[in-house]
């Protein structure tokens, strides 16, 4: 487990229970989502990302989203965590790179409302993940171990098994991340009918609830237009070979392990697009992919 944490609380602020009232009972679409992981630092890899989408006034199940991640910085999952979800190495060997299933994911919640337990946790990760994207996830934030709090301050604990059995449900299957979003998903509705019948005064006016578009990420055409480079580089260290490129947006490397682009820090507010840097950085040195790779890989 890596003793880097994964962002700073600021960053990856969750919002307190009363001010999540209103995103629960004006919306009746969330996606309750969960990760299983190597650990709780940065370093840590995500294992799987489980997701359902529910329409919680029929609490019925809209659609699904279930993938292992392969390792990105680690060889073996410890064993703790083997024997805490049942996932082993072997199990994520073959999984798509965690690149592959955050663009998957992304598209898959789009601007939805996005349920956790606990969600300090699973926010911060998928928030610290993304960044190797160059990208912001700006979805609304529910977490159902603060609302339960805040619904039920009487309540002894709040931890999935006690809630879950709390409703009538106890969970059967836990640290499995789908297995644990529909247990999470039938609190959750649970909860939202507890927060209808509080009969809230509007607090937000309709154009707060409708969820705002994203501006688009920087483009290509931008990027030739207005972006500088300023240095590109191999580095290699053990077994992790990469290739750094410098610029006056943001600083990214190609992992020659991998074989992805990922972002090191976006200089800007704004989203990046990691396929239109790296077509930023081959056209401006004139190269093919291949010849980008033998022409600035570190030494053997």
């Amino acid at each position: 487990m890596g003793s880097t944490t994964i962002g700073t609380k600021k960053e990856f602020a969750i919002k307190q229970a009363a001010d999540m009232l209103p995103v629960v009972s004006n919306n009746k679409v969330f996606i309750v989502a969960d990760t299983e992981t190597t650990g709780f630092g940065a370093y840590d890899d995500i294992l799987e990302i489980g997701a359902v989408k529910i329409d919680a006034e029929t609490r019925k199940v809209i659609q699904s989203f279930s993938t292992y991640c392969r390792m990105k910085n680690h060889k073996k999952i410890p064993q703790k965590i083997v024997d805490l979800t049942g996932i082993t190495t072997a199990d994520v060997a073959d999984a798509p790179n965690i690149e592959t299933v955050l663009t998957a994911f992304r598209q898959f919640i789009g601007d939805t409302p996005l349920v956790f337990h606990n969600a300090a946790f699973d926010w911060r990760m998928l928030g610290t993940k993304y960044k190797l994207l160059g990208v912001k996830l700006t979805n609304e934030v529910i977490c159902t171990m603060k609302l339960f709090k805040h619904l039920h301050p009487e309540a002894e604990a709040s931890n999935l098994e006690f809630i879950t059995t709390y409703y009538g449900t106890p969970i059967v299957g836990h640290h499995r991340a789908v297995v644990d979003c529909k247990w999470t998903a039938a609190a959750f509705c649970k909860m939202r009918e507890e927060v209808l019948d509080m009969d809230l005064q509007p607090v937000l006016s309709m154009d707060d609830l409708v969820a705002k578009p994203r501006e688009p990420a920087v483009s290509l055409e931008e990027l030739e237009r207005t972006c500088v480079l300023l240095r590109v580089n191999g580095w290699k260290k053990g077994r992790q070979k990469r290739i750094y490129c410098t610029t006056n947006l943001a600083d990214f490397c190609y992992d020659l392990n991998e074989h992805v682009w990922n972002v090191v820090r976006n200089k800007t507010s704004r989203d990046l697009d990691i396929n239109a840097l790296a077509g930023f950085v081959l056209n401006r040195l004139g190269l093919s992919l291949l010849d980008f790779q033998t022409k600035y890989a570190p030494p053997a």
